[in-house]
C-alpha cells in the first residue's frame, strides 16, 4: 500500500514540504530516520502491519485494532521525550477539540504512557489530495465541490478557536467514498496562542515567515486560496521551477523564510502570471482575494468565502434567469417568426399560383374580346367590298367598259372613275385607304383616289386578284383568272407617300346581265344580293393596319399598364414597352401588330420571325383547335429574345387562320402580390424590430434587478 496521506511531510513535490525544526533538530530527524526498519514500538490493542509513512517528529503505521479487526493509523512520535510527549499533546489536543466534525480526521486512541507515545487515527485508504493531483489540474466543476467542502472544514475548525496553519493537498484526505478529511494538526493553533507556526512552501501564507508572529484565521484563508489554486492548476502559487531553486539555494532556515515572503510579495497576482480561461470573474475574485499577500485585503473569516461562493451561485443561477429571461421571449420570438415564415410561404405560394391563373384566365378573356372584335370588323370589311363587287350596275360599267368601242370607252372609263370616286368617298371615314377595279384580264380599270402610275398595268400576279398565293411578275407567264370567292391578303407596305402598311380586301365582280337606272349619289341599299355569275373583274380595297390599333387598344386599354385613357393614334412602338399587350398574326403568319419590337424590326413581320418558330406555331395550331383558347405560363417570346410572358392565345372564328396573343409580364400580374409581400416583410421587420427592442429592455431590467440584489 502506498504512502498514507496523513504524513506531516510528503515526498511528492518540493513545494510540499513543511518547514518545522531548525537545523539541529533536521539532522537528529535524519539520524533517526536512517535507523533500522523496525516498528519504533508497540500500540497496546493493535497489530502493526507496516509503516505508511515518516516525517518530521516521527512515523505513521497501518495497524489493525485486534478487537474489531479494523484498519487504523498510528502516528508513533519518535523524537526525544520530552519533545515527544509535548508534540503528541499538542496535536492530540487538536484533534479532540474538534473530533465531532465529519470532514475531520477522526482521533481513536491515545498512548500517553507508551514509550514513544502515539495516538491512533482512523485511517483512510482514498489517499490524499496531492495523491489524486500528481501536478495535473482538475476541472473547476470537480475542484469547486472539494473547496467547498475544505472551506466548511477550516470554517468549523475556526469556529472551535482552532488555526491549521498548514493546509495543503497532503493534509487533505480522501475516503473511500472521495470525501474530505483534515489531517495532520501539528502546526495547529488557539486563536489566542503567541505561539508562532510555519507551514509548507507556496502553501503558507507570508506573514507566517515572521519570527515572533502570530497566524490567524486569514493565514488559514491564503492556504485556502493555494489549495484551489492548486486544484485548478496543478501547482500551487508562485511555484516556479526558478523559485524552487531560488529557495533550495538559500542558507539557514530563517533566510529561506524571508526569502520565501519576498518572492510572494514582489510576484504579480498568480492569476496575472497563469492563464485560466476556465475561470469566471466571479471565483477569479475569490481566488484572488485569498491570494492577497496582505491580510487585510483577503477575507477576514471563512465565512465571508463561503458568502462569497454562495453569491457566485446564486449569481449564477441569476444568469441563468436573466438567459432565460431573454432567450426564452427569444426562441418564442423565433419559432413564431419562423412559423409565420413557414406559413407566408405555403400561403404566398397558394396565393401566387391562384394569381397567375386569375392573370390566364383574365388575359384569355381579353383574348376572346379581342378575337372577337378582329373577326367582327375584318368579317364586316369583307361584307361591305363583296356587296359593292355585286352590285348590278357596278357590274355593268365594267362591263360596259369592257365591251365599250373607241369612241365609247372615255365616256365609261369617266363613269367608271365616278363611280369609284363616290366609293372611295362614301367610305374614307371607314379605314378604306384606296379602291380599285380590275377587268378579267387583271388590267387596273379605275383607282380611287386616283393614281395615273397603275392604271392599265396588269396585276395577275397579286394575290388580291387571283387568291392564288402571291408571286414575282416574271414568274406568271399566262394571267390567272379573277378569284371566285371574296378574300384578305398579306398585309404589305405601300410605295405610296409615307408608306402605310395596308392590306387587301377583294371580291369577284358578277356578270351584270339586266339593265339598270343611273345609280343615285347615295349607294345605300341599292340592290338586292344576286347569284354571283361568272366574274367580269375584281374589285380590291385596302384598309389601314394601323386600324388594328383601334380596335386592339380599345379591347386591351383597360388591363394595360398605360391605363384605360390610351390615345389608340399614338404610335404603339414609342416609350417603353407595356406589362401587358396584344400581339395579332395574320392568316398569312404575319405580325400584323406587335407593340414591342426592337428598333430595327418593323411590321409587318414575316412568318418565319414569329408564327413559324415552334412554340409560337403550336400555341396558334392548339388556339385554333380549342373552341375558348389557351393559355401557358412561360411564353418565350421570339421577338424579344425570348422574354417569359403569362400569354393567351384565341382564334378568329370566321377569319380562320388569324390569331390574338395577349402577354403580360409575371411581374405585372403578380405586382399586388409583390406588395402584399413587402408590407408583410416591412411589417414583419418592424415587428422584430420591436420585440428585440423589448427583449433589450427585458433583459436590462432583468440584468439591473438581478445585479442590484447580488451580494
Amino acid at each position: 500500500m502506498g504512502k498514507n496521506p496523513v504524513v506531516t511531510v510528503d515526498e511528492i513535490s518540493p513545494f510540499d514540504q513543511t518547514l518545522r525544526q531548525d537545523e539541529a533538530h533536521q539532522a537528529r530527524s535524519q539520524e533517526k530516520s536512517l535507523e533500522g526498519e523496525g516498528a519504533p514500538g508497540e500500540a497496546l490493542g493493535y497489530t502493526l502491519r507496516h509503516r505508511l509513512g515518516r516525517g518530521s517528529y516521527g512515523e505513521v503505521w497501518l495497524a489493525v485494532d485486534e478487537e474489531t479487526g479494523r484498519e487504523v493509523a498510528i502516528k508513533f512520535f519518535t523524537r526525544h521525550r520530552g519533545l515527544d510527549f509535548s508534540l503528541l499533546k499538542h496535536e492530540a489536543g487538536k484533534l479532540l477539540q474538534v473530533v465531532q466534525e465529519r470532514r475531520i480526521v477522526q482521533l481513536l486512541g491515545v498512548g500517553w504512557d507508551a514509550d514513544p507515545p502515539y495516538y491512533v487515527m482512523e485511517h483512510l485508504p482514498g489517499g490524499s489530495l496531492a495523491d489524486r493531483l500528481q501536478g495535473e489540474a482538475m476541472p473547476v466543476d470537480e475542484a469547486l465541490p472539494v473547496f467547498h467542502d475544505v472551506t466548511r472544514a477550516l470554517g468549523y475548525l475556526h469556529g472551535k478557536a482552532v488555526v491549521h496553519c498548514d493546509l495543503k493537498p497532503g493534509n487533505v484526505l480522501l475516503d473511500e467514498q472521495g470525501e474530505i478529511r483534515l489531517a495532520d494538526f501539528g502546526q495547529a493553533r488557539l486563536a489566542g496562542e503567541r505561539v508562532s507556526s510555519v507551514g509548507t512552501l507556496f502553501y503558507m501564507a507570508p506573514e507566517q515567515c515572521e519570527p515572533g508572529s502570530r497566524p490567524d484565521v486569514r493565514s488559514d484563508i491564503y492556504s485556502l486560496g493555494a489549495l484551489l489554486y492548486a486544484l485548478l492548476t496543478g501547482r500551487p502559487p508562485h511555484a516556479t521551477e526558478e523559485a524552487s531553486r531560488d529557495l533550495q539555494s538559500t542558507g539557514t532556515h530563517s533566510e529561506r523564510l524571508a526569502r520565501y515572503r519576498q518572492i510572494l510579495e514582489q510576484a504579480p497576482s498568480p492569476l496575472r502570471e497563469t492563464d485560466l480561461p476556465q475561470l469566471d470573474p466571479d471565483l477569479r475574485k475569490i481566488l484572488d482575494r485569498c491570494l492577497a499577500t496582505d491580510p487585510e485585503r483577503r477575507f477576514q473569516s471563512v465565512d465571508q468565502v463561503l458568502d462569497a461562493l454562495r453569491a457566485r451561485e446564486r449569481w449564477r443561477t441569476q444568469r441563468l434567469v436573466l438567459a432565460a429571461g431573454i432567450l426564452g421571449p427569444l426562441l418564442l420570438m423565433l419559432t413564431l417568426g419562423a412559423l409565420g415564415l413557414w406559413a407566408w410561404s405555403q400561403t404566398s405560394e397558394q396565393v401566387e399560383r391562384q394569381m397567375v391563373g386569375l392573370a390566364l384566365e383574365t388575359n384569355l378573356a381579353t383574348a376572346r374580346a379581342m378575337a372577337d372584335t378582329v373577326d367582327r370588323n375584318l368579317s364586316a370589311f369583307v361584307r361591305r367590298v363583296e356587296r359593292e363587287a355585286q352590285r348590278g350596275w357596278f357590274g355593268r360599267l365594267v362591263r360596259d367598259l369592257e365591251s365599250s368601242s373607241e369612241d365609247e370607252r372615255p365616256e365609261n372609263e369617266r363613269r367608271l372613275r365616278d363611280y369609284m370616286e363616290r366609293l372611295y368617298a362614301q367610305y374614307q371615314d371607314r379605314f378604306f385607304y384606296s379602291w380599285v377595279v380590275a377587268d378579267r384580264e387583271a388590267f387596273i380599270q379605275a383607282r380611287a383616289p386616283h393614281d395615273e402610275r397603275v392604271l392599265g398595268r396588269s396585276y395577275g400576279y397579286r394575290e388580291w386578284f387571283s387568291g392564288r398565293p402571291e408571286r414575282a411578275p416574271d414568274e406568271v407567264t399566262e394571267t390567272p383568272p379573277p378569284r371566285n370567292e371574296p378574300g384578305i391578303t398579306r398585309t404589305f407596305v405601300s410605295t405610296a407617300e409615307g408608306s402605310p402598311r395596308l392590306m387587301s380586301v377583294s371580291s369577284p365582280i358578277p356578270y351584270a346581265e339586266d339593265p339598270s337606272p343611273e345609280p343615285s349619289s347615295s349607294l345605300a341599299e341599292s340592290d338586292e344580293r344576286e347569284e354571283p355569275p361568272p366574274a367580269i373583274g375584281v374589285l380590291m380595297a385596302t384598309v389601314l393596319v394601323d386600324t388594328f390599333e383601334d380596335w386592339l387598344a380599345v379591347a386591351d386599354s383597360a388591363a394595360s399598364r398605360a391605363g384605360p385613357d390610351v390615345d389608340p393614334h399614338v404610335d404603339p412602338h414609342a416609350g417603353p414597352c407595356p406589362d401587358r399587350f396584344a400581339v395579332l398574326v395574320n392568316a398569312h403568319g404575319q405580325v400584323v401588330r406587335h407593340p414591342c419590337l426592337p428598333g430595327e424590326l418593323a411590321l409587318p413581320l414575316p412568318g418565319g420571325s414569329f408564327a413559324e418558330v415552334e412554340e409560337v406555331a403550336s400555341m396558334i395550331a392548339d388556339a385554333a383547335a380549342a373552341s375558348g383558347g389557351i393559355t401557358t405560363e412561360a411564353f418565350a417570346d421570339p421577338l424579344r429574345d425570348g422574354k417569359r410572358y403569362l400569354a393567351a392565345a384565341s382564334a378568329l372564328e370566321v377569319n380562320e387562320g388569324w390569331t390574338i396573343f395577349v402577354l403580360q409580364d409575371p411581374d405585372d400580374a403578380l405586382e399586388p402580390f409583390f406588395e402584399l409581400r413587402g408590407f408583410v416583410i416591412t411589417l414583419a421587420s418592424v415587428a422584430a424590430l420591436v420585440a428585440l427592442a423589448v427583449l433589450a429592455l427585458l433583459g436590462y431590467l432583468l440584468f439591473r434587478t438581478l445585479r442590484a440584489v447580488r451580494v
